[in-house]
Order: C-alpha cells, then sequence, then structure tokens
C-alpha cells in the first residue's frame, strides 16, 4: 500500500508588495485604474483605502472619477499575520 505523508510544512511568509500603484492625473468622468499586488503565504488580500474608509479590493481598483475622488489612495495588503504592507497613490481629478 501507499502511505501518504500528513505531514505538510507550511512557511508563512509576511505579505510584500510587488506592483504598487502610480499616481495618476485624469480629467473628470474618465477613469482611473490603480493596481497593487502582493505576495505572502497565505495569499495576501488587498484592500483600497481612502480617508480611512475601504473603497475596494483586489489586485486592480477601477474608478469613474468625479471631482471629489481627488486624493490619496492606499493599497493595504495582509495576510492574517501581524504584519500589513501599505503603498499610497495620489488621484488628481481635474475639471473638464
Amino acid at each position: 500500500g501507499v502511505s501518504l505523508n500528513k505531514n505538510y510544512i507550511f512557511i508563512v511568509v509576511p505579505p510584500s508588495l510587488i506592483t504598487t500603484p502610480a499616481d495618476l492625473t485624469v480629467i473628470e468622468s474618465a477613469t482611473a485604474t490603480f493596481h497593487c499586488n502582493a505576495t505572502g503565504n497565505p495569499n495576501p488580500k488587498i484592500t483600497w483605502i481612502k480617508d480611512e474608509k475601504t473603497v475596494g479590493s483586489g489586485d486592480t481598483f477601477i474608478i469613474e472619477t468625479k471631482r471629489n475622488h481627488s486624493g490619496k489612495y492606499w493599497c493595504s495588503a495582509g495576510n492574517g499575520l501581524d504584519s500589513t504592507v501599505n503603498a499610497s497613490a495620489n488621484l488628481d481629478v481635474q475639471c473638464k
């Protein structure tokens, strides 16, 4: 018979960012897209934050811009460990 080894080695790796969002300047009502990518084990979850509110999740954050969307957007990657990594980008929405 075959005996399966149940002793998996699970190495926990804190999140680290591979891609960080870049500053953007767009005309009002254009689409702004930010990218943020992280590695780690377990796989980190990406959250997008503006003014201390969560505004999105996932590697890509797309926003149809209005004037009040200008500001700093934070990409936060966490995987349940104590460490969370963050990067930020500024969005500048200009009037038509």
